[in-house]
């Protein structure tokens, strides 16, 4: 394929080679050391980074690099799937999984996050609200800057709470 000298390089928006690990480390950070390698996919376009040619071109090379993520989830596999056909999807090999109405695939660390959890229940009782890494009470402050900045706001404009269903609700309740 697409691999440079050692092997984790993929092309980049300006012809050059994107080294995987370095994407990792972006990702990692939150894109924020992005703009130079933007600036040169826009210089390699002849176009403003804003525009749709640029995105299109972005969109092009980087949706060839492997995921840098997909080892951080759980992926089922064909034959633990009901009513699978194994002449069609090997029972071997990883479902392909389009599901968008559900909770998506499980992250990897989910169930040990859980029982660290449930662990704290047991030992710390109700105190599992104040105290420990991850305080129930205050659970909300720990992504107020992360979802922040996926919606553009600042933190103090952010409020996270219930779900879609239940903020719905709320909000339809108060003409009946």
């Amino acid at each position: 394929g697409n691999h440079g000298k050692n092997g984790h390089e993929a092309p980049s928006p300006g012809g050059g080679l994107v080294d995987q690990a370095w994407l990792a480390e972006l990702a990692a950070k939150g894109g924020t050391d992005a703009k130079p390698f933007l600036e040169e996919a826009a210089k390699a376009v002849g176009k403003p980074l804003a525009s749709l040619e640029v995105a299109k071109a972005l969109d092009e090379k980087l949706s060839k690099l492997p995921s840098n993520q997909r080892s951080s989830f759980l992926v089922p596999r064909n034959g633990g799937l009901p009513e699978t056909d194994a002449s069609l999807a090997p029972p071997q090999e990883e479902c392909v999984y389009l599901v968008g109405n559900s909770l998506g695939l499980q992250p990897s660390k989910t169930k040990e996050l859980v029982c660290e959890e449930l662990d704290k229940w047991a030992s710390l009782g109700v105190n599992g609200h104040f105290t420990g890494d991850r305080p129930w009470m205050p659970i909300d402050e720990n992504v107020l800057e992360q979802s922040a900045k996926v919606v553009g706001a600042e933190k103090s404009e952010v409020a996270i709470m219930n779900s879609l269903t239940v903020n719905l609700h709320l909000l339809l309740v108060s003409f009946f």
